[in-house]
């Protein structure tokens, strides 16, 4: 099987996953954050926090940003494409700040079925980099770079 073909497959599996994971949200929780939600003030504030936290991300003060993000993706109360963003941030703020296994982890859980598999893969070659694994780095940043040639390292 061809390495297109591969991904292909691969990008086929992660919509099915997305599409699977999206059903669930909505018939468990619903869309969105109505005022009448048992979750709504839990969702504003999940909301709130990922906000902060993203922005803190993008000023570079990982410290900040790990703290929001946390408390956003622990939540489990974003929307699926929110979380997952805000994850792969979490993951980097996280090897930053030397927390490797922490971001290891959360990046193979993210792999599994996140529709933004081009950021997982550039986060873990800056988890890699970070932990002094040059050749690893590239290769990681490589499949990113095959899904969305226009991705940005981190």
């Amino acid at each position: 099987m061809t390495e297109q073909s591969l991904i292909l497959r691969a990008q086929r599996r992660v919509w099915r996953t997305t599409l699977a994971l999206g059903a669930a949200a909505l018939l468990t929780g619903g869309c969105g954050s109505s005022g009448g939600s048992e979750h709504g003030d839990a969702r504003i504030a999940a909301s709130a926090a990922c906000e902060a936290g993203e922005k803190a991300f993008e000023q570079g003060d990982f410290t900040t940003a790990e703290v929001e993000l946390r408390k956003a993706v622990d939540s489990r109360l974003l929307n699926l494409d929110v979380f997952c963003s805000a994850a792969v941030k979490l993951a980097v703020a996280e090897a930053a700040a030397g927390k490797f296994a922490e971001a290891a982890a959360r990046l193979d859980e993210l792999e599994r079925g996140a529709p933004n598999l081009d950021e997982v893969y550039a986060a873990r070659a800056f988890l890699l980099g970070k932990q002094g694994n040059k050749a690893g780095a590239q290769a990681e940043f490589a499949k990113a770079k095959r899904l969305n040639p226009r991705i940005k390292a981190f």
